[in-house]
């Protein structure tokens, strides 16, 4: 209709997201419009479960302005300009592809602002670069993912597409977040007369069937492997998709002159009970050579995303490429563009779990140091320092992990990515006594706080940390 809107898919963890991403990929072809990606990401584990430190400010739309990048400079400046111009500049630091664009170059650098009007001209820059795609390229299709995990930056400027953004904007925005993980501000969100809400529930028998038949390759699969299916697995479609998996690996489920069967001629009540989903993706796992599980360890320490320079600097086999194709084709891995990612989130959790406490603390300092090399070859600006911290810490090196922790903070504040840089300089403080750390350096975080809080609106709080920045460096207040 030439008219935007907002659609978020709304769900228990593991469910629904192979049967959202068909449908994205259908409504796309159907409409004729462009399809666009983009993944909110946690960064962090702790202990034997995964925690919410978020991604990279903008990281959800780095597919995007990548392609903006791309677009850009196949097609020259007339195009860039159109498309871009000068918000090549303000968005750059958050997608170095854009360095490279013709725009980049024929404008000056952004004119320095309070944080506020930083962030402000950010948000905007983004809005008016997606409106400008949409007149380009036409109607456009934006996925995001686990918007549970949506860093602050990011969301504010999901936020800000307002319902005369979508109405002149034919843009629509397809979001998934985890029903069970969302906070507030989520539910705010989606309140919006503008925005859709759609409950995704589990999968009943016949969407259960229909799953089951086309993992089989067959038109009606058994009503009773089905029902059996539907019932052990409460119709969680990643439940069903590993059942299968370990059926057929197994020869539980084998095919005979065309058709899938039950081993030994027998019936589906002989069929094992899954047990546990954990249970099942951790006996998966365990199918796999020792060359793979050396390969799903590292990976597994390193995050969902694993850049290929990454992983294979934390490697220490000497062949690494048979056992990460072992792993994409028993479907755990699956390329992309800068490296791999784990084909579902369940299946790094597990894989991390496995990895016994002692290991985990030798492969932290391999990812650690993996990470300095690469840092090396990269702006401070453009290196992930939470990730470095993090790897350090959990490798019991707290003078390293400070260091890091510091500079996080200090990235996150000049991306006036409030949230993040608060949780940063926490990490540094708490780590501050056990790493040694002087005076100078506790004020200089504690300062950090202080902006962080003041810009976040929490004042009170924000004097309290200003204060502290006083006391260590010398200063205290009468």
């Amino acid at each position: 209709t030439g008219k935007g809107g907002v659609a978020i898919i709304s769900g228990e963890s593991g469910a629904g997201k192979t049967f959202l991403a068909i449908e994205g990929a259908t409504l796309a072809g159907h409409l004729r419009v462009g399809l666009i990606t983009g993944e909110c990401l946690p960064m962090d584990a702790d202990g034997d479960s995964v925690i919410d430190v978020f991604g990279a400010p903008l990281h959800p739309f780095r597919k995007f302005l990548q392609l903006c990048a791309d677009r850009a400079r196949q097609r020259g400046i007339e195009y860039s300009e159109a498309l871009l111009g000068a918000h090549s500049r303000i968005l750059a630091p958050y997608e170095p592809a854009l360095l490279e664009t013709p725009s980049y170059a024929a404008h000056p650098a952004p004119e320095v602002l309070p944080a506020e009007l930083a962030r402000s001209r950010i948000v905007a820059a983004l809005r008016a670069t997606i409106a400008a795609w949409a007149k380009a390229e036409g109607p456009t299709v934006l996925m995001l993912d686990d918007l549970q995990w949506v860093d602050e930056l990011s969301f504010a400027a999901i936020s800000s597409l307002d319902a005369d953004f979508l109405a002149e904007n034919p843009v629509l925005f397809i979001c998934t977040w985890r029903s069970d993980e969302i906070g507030p501000a989520h539910k705010q969100f989606a309140a919006q007369p503008h925005v859709e809400l759609i409950e995704l529930q589990r999968l009943n028998s016949g969407a259960v069937g229909e799953m089951v038949g086309d993992m089989l390759a067959m038109a009606t699969p058994p009503s009773e492997l089905v029902d059996f299916l539907a019932r052990e697995t409460e119709g969680n479609p990643f439940f069903v998709a590993e059942y299968l998996r370990m059926a057929v690996a197994e020869q539980l489920l084998q095919r005979k002159a065309g058709k899938w069967t039950i081993a030994n001629e027998g019936s589906v009540q002989r069929l094992p009970s899954p047990g546990s989903l954990a249970n099942l993706v951790s006996r998966r796992l365990g199918s796999l050579s020792r060359a793979a599980t050396q390969v799903i360890e590292v990976a597994a320490v390193l995050g969902r995303h694993v850049r290929s320079t990454t992983l294979l600097g934390a490697l220490t086999l000497p062949d690494a490429d048979a056992a990460i194709a072992e792993l994409e084709t028993k479907l755990v891995l699956e390329a992309e563009a800068e490296g791999w990612r784990f084909v579902h989130d369940k299946l790094r959790e597990a894989a991390f779990v496995r990895v016994p406490a002692d290991r985990r603390i030798k492969l932290h300092r391999a990812a650690a140091e993996a990470l300095e090399v690469e840092r090396t070859k990269v702006s401070p600006d453009a290196f992930e320092w939470g990730a470095l911290a993090y790897h350090w810490k959990e490798a019991k090196e707290p003078s390293r992990a400070v260091v890091a922790y510091g500079k996080a903070g200090d990235q996150a504040l000049g991306n006036f990515s409030n949230r993040e840089a608060r949780e940063a300089y926490t990490a540094a403080l708490e780590l501050s006594t056990l790493a040694g750390a002087s005076e100078l350096d506790r004020a200089r975080w504690e300062a950090g706080m202080a902006d962080a809080c003041l810009l976040s609106g929490e004042t009170k709080l924000g004097m309290d940390h200003a204060r502290r920045a006083l006391c260590h460096a010398g200063f205290p207040l009468p």
